[in-house]
């Protein structure tokens, strides 16, 4: 009997010491690097921090039909700040769409990474696909 409630006592200690975690810059990948996936862009995206707010930044990422994105990367730069990815869509598309939300009172600094390849199969070397990217 007291195996057991030390037992369910060490499972209850454990789960609160996860849930008080520090926040960390590991990245974020949603998807997976496929072989032959290249690095289709690298760039980063910034919002500042307001107090009392928590911010909210959507991007859509439209390359042209031939290209498909399969992974995205995302990571977090400088401090930890507490926020997080929210969203990711359109996986295996030429439409990405990425939602990044801030902690209250704290701002947004992050690089996000698309990779993905050609659908027509070419080879394009050091050139990169021509990428719109819209914030709405």
């Amino acid at each position: 009997m007291k195996s057991c409630i030390l037992v369910a006592l060490l499972a209850a200690l454990a789960s609160c010491v996860h849930a008080a975690a520090v926040p960390t810059n590991a990245p974020t990948v949603v998807g997976a690097v496929q072989p032959g996936d290249w690095l289709m862009t690298l760039g980063t995206t910034t919002s500042v921090a307001q107090p009392d707010y928590v911010i909210t930044k959507r991007l859509r990422y439209t390359l042209g039909s031939m290209y498909q994105v399969n992974a995205v990367i995302i990571t977090e730069q400088g401090v930890p700040q507490g926020g997080a990815p929210a969203f990711v869509g359109g996986l295996g598309t030429n439409d990405i769409t990425v939602v990044l939300v801030s902690a209250r009172g704290r701002g947004l600094h992050y690089r996000i990474e698309l990779w993905g390849y050609d659908t027509t199969g070419a080879d394009l070397g050091p050139d990169r696909p021509q990428i719109t990217i819209a914030e709405f």
